[in-house]
């Protein structure tokens, strides 16, 4: 490597760049944008000599060095490739610096090295600070994978595109749309990092809970939910969010008819019983109880005998007839 001039002597060229910045005043810049640099070259030597320019620290596709063509000043003598200076003479050499769009934010420290022709190991050297100026662009995109299901859950995908050139880490929720919560979300991952002109993907399950609310029959009920994104150091976010729906299908026919068959087997046996109330055979009376109160009678003092019976439906009875049973032994 070159050795570097560590002091300037008052013959030695000496060069001076506009805009000028400093590690505490940086020159801002939005990706794309085009900057440009003025490197001022005073030759104070007493021979002609011929500079460079070089940028060491800078891609190629960042920036551009300009020479001047043709004679721009008293004295000055230049070419394409280089700038040749007489003595005492001062001469401009224009550098483009023009990041790119994909140009990841921070700051940057670029090196510029003046070279002499006449001394090719003296170098003199000069800092350019720029800071890229960040970019806050999120797309956000829904994918249906399953958007209709009997049983099983709905599956989508969010799938986040950073547009932007600093990193991004995105809290990804789902909010039902409907009146009624009839479904579970579950995101995976909930909290979603892109990178720089990246795409990062979370797997969304929708899966129905309330079994009664399935329908019977049609073309099923289309449930609604819409994506919501929380950035934790409130930067920018899409204004507008996409929104999803899960279709639950109905029920198979063999369960509707298997539900209008115990609709009707349980009709039919409320009107049974309400026939068997009002409009059933009658119930014949039958002897419940049948006793004396005592069981010992002196049939010379002509006792009674009194008896005490219970009979269910006794207003069915047309007539009774009690018999004496001969005694045993």
């Amino acid at each position: 490597m070159p050795a570097i001039e560590s002091a300037v002597q008052v013959g030695d060229p000496t060069f001076t760049v506009s805009p000028a910045s400093s590690s505490t005043e940086s020159i801002t810049l939005q990706p794309g944008q085009l900057l440009q640099v003025s490197v001022l070259v005073d030759n104070r030597s007493n021979r002609v000599d011929r500079f460079w320019l070089t940028c060491p620290d800078l891609e190629e596709s960042w920036f551009a060095i300009r020479y001047p063509e043709g004679l721009q000043v008293s004295g000055v003598v230049t070419t394409a490739d280089g700038l040749d200076l007489n003595p005492g003479v001062q001469g401009e050499i224009l550098l483009f610096v023009n990041p790119p769009l994909n140009a990841l934010a921070g700051n940057y420290c670029a090196t510029l090295r003046l070279q002499s022709a006449n001394d090719p190991d003296w170098v003199l050297l000069d800092a350019m600070y720029l800071q890229i100026l960040p970019v806050y662009l999120i797309n956000v995109e829904l994918r249906t994978i399953l958007g209709k299901v009997r049983r099983l859950a709905g599956l989508f995908e969010v799938r986040l595109t950073n547009e932007g050139n600093t990193l991004r880490g995105i809290i990804v929720r789902i909010r039902s749309l409907e009146e009624e919560e009839l479904c579970s979300y579950t995101l995976e991952p909930s909290v979603v990092w892109i990178l720089p002109k990246a795409t990062a993907n979370a797997a969304l399950q929708v899966k129905p809970t309330k079994w009664w609310r399935r329908p019977l029959y049609g073309t099923g009920l289309p449930i609604n939910f819409a994506v919501e994104l929380e950035d934790p150091q409130q930067l920018p976010l899409p204004n507008e969010l996409p929104q999803g729906t899960l279709v639950w299908e109905a029920r198979p026919w063999w369960q509707l008819l298997l539900l209008l068959l115990t609709g009707l087997c349980t009709l039919g046996a409320i009107a049974f019983l309400i026939w068997w109330r009002f409009f059933g055979p009658p119930a014949s009376p039958k002897i419940i109880e049948f006793a004396s109160d005592n069981t010992v009678y002196q049939r010379a003092s002509d006792d009674f005998v009194s008896l005490n019976w219970k009979i269910s439906n006794p207003e069915k009875i047309q007539s009774l007839l009690i018999t004496a049973a001969p005694s045993k032994g």
